[in-house]
């Protein structure tokens, strides 16, 4: 729901939910795991305001890995693409966005308004595409409120390195998905 926090769709306390709240009969660790010993049925760990590692043990072991991002995969991505991974990321999104709006606003050369005014989002999976359509619709909406930037318009392009968007998806939800993402101005 990050692409909604970011268009201001929804309050960032809509998709907030302490873990300590939700999972009220567990124990929390936030640590970072120096060692697993299977045999013994161990983990090593040092707590994130702590230097003291201490072990746990444990009964079942559920290792669950985290997302990494690569953006290595696009030449000059890590340089300047902005990722959405955290709440952090979506203010960060959602005030760049507003940034250009209002640098385009007070921007006499057309050619650089549009070219200010042009978002470029990589990959056409389910994040992608819900993240640059919530973009797309909230520089729709406060458009009207930067009179030189309604005058330029916005450009909305989403790259994807497969044939088409949401492959995951059955063909006709993919056809469909990319016609009302063209309907709605992005390319």
């Amino acid at each position: 729901m990050l692409p909604e926090v970011v268009s201001c769709a929804i309050e960032p306390a809509h998709i907030l939910n302490p873990i300590r709240h939700l999972c009220t009969n567990i124990t929390f660790h936030q640590a970072t795991i120096e060692k697993i010993d299977i045999e013994l049925q161990k983990v090593a760990l040092v707590e994130t305001n702590s230097r003291c590692p201490r072990e746990l043990p444990y009964d079942h072991l559920i290792i669950n890995l985290g997302l990494m991002m690569n953006l290595s995969a696009v030449p000059g991505m890590a340089e300047h693409a902005l990722p959405l991974k955290t709440l952090r990321d979506a203010f960060h999104l959602r005030n760049h966005v507003l940034s250009r709006l209002e640098e385009t606003n007070s921007e006499p050369r057309v050619d650089i308004r549009k070219t200010i005014l042009t978002f470029v989002n990589i990959g056409g999976g389910f994040s992608g595409v819900e993240t640059i359509a919530a973009v797309n619709d909230m520089v729709k909406a406060v458009l009207p409120l930067y009179p030189r930037a309604q005058e330029t318009g916005a450009q909305m392009i989403l790259v994807h390195s497969r044939q088409g968007i949401l492959n995951e998806l059955d063909p006709e939800l993919t056809e469909f998905s990319t016609k009302k993402l063209r309907e709605r101005g992005v390319q």
